[in-house]
């Protein structure tokens, strides 16, 4: 095999059964890549009624609206975040909008403890973007098959991308759709 051992692409078929049988507009996410994103402090801001683990991708959720121009604070919109162990099949994150639980992340656990920091970053920035950015799913692909939008459903024909390489454009199009 070129790029990927036999290992690499047996994780990748399972993410992509994953994606492909688990998207309703509250449920999502998962990726193709193991690759790490950094945050770009040192420090993890705390957020309320948010488990820890989850903190930094919230940070950086916020840092990454301010390089773009976007002032996002999630203390002040009492968004809330855990992980738990998700009931059905293949569900890797949901955001919850319902009067009960408004604005609320819940991350499946156990797929988070097997992910790499890129891989928790996208379903995070995911159900973000449908809890803070009031994002609905977008399946578009580029001519290479590929995802423009890491708010598909996994439901659609396209493939994940998200990698180092490619994070700053998937990132940007979350932010300012409009664009792409």
């Amino acid at each position: 095999m070129s790029r990927f051992d036999l290992s690499s692409i047996a994780v990748l078929l399972l993410l992509t059964l994953t994606i492909f049988s688990s998207c309703r507009r509250d449920t999502d996410v998962l990726l193709d890549n193991n690759n790490d994103a950094s945050s770009t402090t040192s420090t993890t801001k705390s957020f309320a009624n948010v488990d820890p683990s989850l903190w930094p991708y919230f940070q950086r959720f916020e840092e990454q609206a301010a390089l773009r121009g976007l002032s996002i604070n999630l203390n002040e919109l009492e968004l809330t975040g855990d992980l738990e162990d998700l009931p059905g099949e293949n569900v890797g994150g949901q955001c919850t909008w319902h009067s009960n639980n408004p604005n609320h992340i819940t991350i499946d656990e156990p797929l988070f403890n097997d992910l790499s920091d890129l891989y928790r970053e996208f379903i995070i920035f995911h159900e973000l973007g449908h809890c803070v950015l009031d994002r609905d799913h977008r399946e578009d692909a580029d001519q290479h098959g590929s995802c423009i939008s890491l708010m598909r459903s996994g439901l659609g024909a396209c493939h994940d991308n998200y990698t180092n390489n490619t994070r700053t454009n998937y990132i940007n199009e979350l932010f300012n759709p409009n664009e792409f």
